[in-house]
């Protein structure tokens, strides 16, 4: 088999002049209430953009739909750890043993793999490996950056994307997999980027802010179980602080909308002191 493409692990982005940038959280599988969001946004899908924190599928009943959302010329996601597993079952082989396949599978809600056909499979895994692990995004307030789980507590935006670009094992596994920011509730930030968004640890009490990282990961998929203080978080990328982080609402619902989407104005003012 020849090597798979991927594609490279930082992708910098021009800023969006033309429309308005959106970010969501993890969806696993939770495309239609991805839908529902953008409906009532109004996105333009020729106009705006939309940025997922990774962790497309798995658990969710519409898994199997991300390689068609992934083809949309409007939608940009870095890999989640739940891509990358995939991306490893397959590393050495298009056809590994079906035995490994479908123990793997049998865990982390990964057996929706199961009922794809050979050509879906590797439609789906072209589109995986054509994510990156890290976008940068220019925004009119300053640099935005995306990635599904965090920087390592103490170091600098530069510093990460050295050790991304170099492939350090440490700093790619932080990247897709690590938790310590939020488990230890971090607020010393990160030098060198003026706001980062993360998902990979569900927040039930809603968006949640340490320093000048967001963890928008609000458990999308659990509300569609009936999960209590869990749902689909849809922000716009430079809206502003305190409508970013205010208390979740009460009412019921599905999706939490927070920027100029939720009647809250664009403002113009950098995000704060966090490029230094």
């Amino acid at each position: 088999m020849a090597a798979p493409f991927y594609s490279p692990s930082i992708v910098r982005l021009s800023e969006n002049t033309m429309g308005r940038d959106f970010i969501v959280g993890d969806l696993h599988g939770a495309f239609d209430v991805l839908k529902l969001a953008l409906q009532d946004v109004k996105f333009n899908t020729s106009q705006d953009r939309l940025f997922i924190v990774g962790d497309l599928v798995d658990r969710g009943a519409y898994s199997y739909y991300a390689s068609r959302l992934l083809a949309k010329e409007w939608v940009y996601s870095v890999r989640g750890n739940h891509e990358d597993m995939f991306l490893e079952l397959y590393e050495d082989s298009d056809t590994p043993d079906p035995a490994i396949v479908n123990f793997v599978c049998s865990r982390n809600g990964m057996d929706w793999w199961l009922s794809l056909d050979q050509n879906s499979r590797m439609e789906t895994l072209q589109a995986f490996r054509k994510l990156p692990l890290v976008y940068e995004v220019p925004t009119p307030r300053g640099l935005v950056g995306i990635l599904h789980a965090e920087v390592p507590q103490g170091m600098s935006w530069e510093q990460f994307k050295t050790g991304i670009e170099s492939g350090s094992k440490r700093v790619i596994e932080s990247a897709l997999w690590g938790r310590t920011r939020f488990t230890q509730r971090d607020e010393s930030g990160v030098r060198g980027i003026d706001r980062l968004f993360v998902g990979h640890t569900v927040r039930h009490e809603g968006i949640q802010r340490l320093g000048n990282v967001y963890g928008i990961d609000t458990g999308a998929v659990f509300a569609m179980s009936g999960f209590d203080g869990t749902r689909l978080s849809f922000a716009d990328l430079a809206c502003e602080t305190q409508v970013l982080c205010t208390p979740k609402p009460n009412n019921e619902g599905l999706i939490d909308l927070r920027g100029e989407s939720s009647g809250a104005p664009r403002v113009s003012y950098p995000f704060g002191k966090y490029s230094i």
